[in-house]
Order: structure tokens, then sequence, then C-alpha cells
């Protein structure tokens, strides 16, 4: 699903072009879908965001179906490079954090990263939600510098803060 925007010739010209590039199956609409513009998990799901550079955004996509071991629904703005994922509600503890640290490894040699939206109390209190942090002691100076008694959103932000 990709949304097209601009003048209505151009859009129309640009549609055109992508349905003969992307061949049988694909269709043109004139308008989204019901599911257009919201996340792809329910409240009980296990959210991530995948941030990366967009020539390797695929790969992002890949390392999430490969480590899960099955089509992940994905979501995001290919032009940012951003995806938000799902994992199914109910998905295991340890399997969770075995499917992070694989998208990790990939996703840090590109550059990139993934972190945990949403998930469950249990998931969330016992799998590292932010992964590697190169910049988390600039982030600590400034938090300690902004707020030195620790009352706005303590233990909210990575590593804690």
């Amino acid at each position: 699903m990709m949304l097209l925007e601009g003048g209505p010739a151009d859009v129309a010209e640009r549609a055109r072009h992508l349905t003969r590039l992307l061949g049988e199956g694909a269709t043109v609409a004139d308008s989204p879908p019901e599911w257009w513009r919201h996340y792809p998990f329910r409240p009980d799901d296990i959210a991530l965001r995948v941030d990366v550079p967009l020539t390797d955004l695929h790969a992002a996509i890949y390392a999430l179906r490969d480590a899960v071991g099955a089509p992940v629904p994905v979501r995001g703005s290919v032009g940012l490079g951003v995806a938000h994922a799902v994992l199914p509600g109910g998905t295991p503890v340890e399997r969770v954090s075995s499917i992070l640290t694989a998208v990790r490894r990939v996703l840090l040699a590109r550059d990139g990263r993934c972190v945990v939206l949403a998930a469950p109390l249990a998931v969330r209190q016992h799998v590292d939600l932010w992964g590697d942090l190169p910049a988390l002691s600039r982030l600590r100076a400034a938090k300690q510098q902004l707020d030195p008694h620790h009352r706005l959103a303590p233990g909210r932000l990575p590593g804690g803060l």
C-alpha cells in the first residue's frame, strides 16, 4: 500500500507507472483503506518501532520476519525509514528478547534502532525496551541539568532516567 500525493494529473500518471512496475495484482484506489493512519497493533500486542536509513528499510523488515519466523505486520514511512511492527500478544518473554536481539544485531550494522513502544507489563519488565544507546551519557547530563531533582517523568526515559 502506498500513498501518492500531488496534483490529480501527476498522481494519476505515477499510479499508472507504479501499477505497471508492480505487475499483476497491483490496484489503484481513490481512498485509503480503513486501517490507514492507524498503528498495526492492539493494546495487548508487542509494538516495535524500527528506525533505519531508508535504503536499509528492507533489511530491517526482513530481519523482523526472519527473527519471528513468519511475516510480521508492518506499517510506516518508507521515505523516513521508519516502520511500526507488531508481535502478537502472548509471545513468550524469552522469545521477545531473542527477536529483539536478532533484529538489533542486523540494525546495528546499518545505523538503525529497534525500540519497544508498547507491550504487556511482563514483557516491559524483562526486556531491554531501548537497546543500545550511544548517546545515553549526553542524555543523562541533559536530564541532570534540566531536572536536577528528578521530578519530571522519573524512569520513563531510556536508561531508566
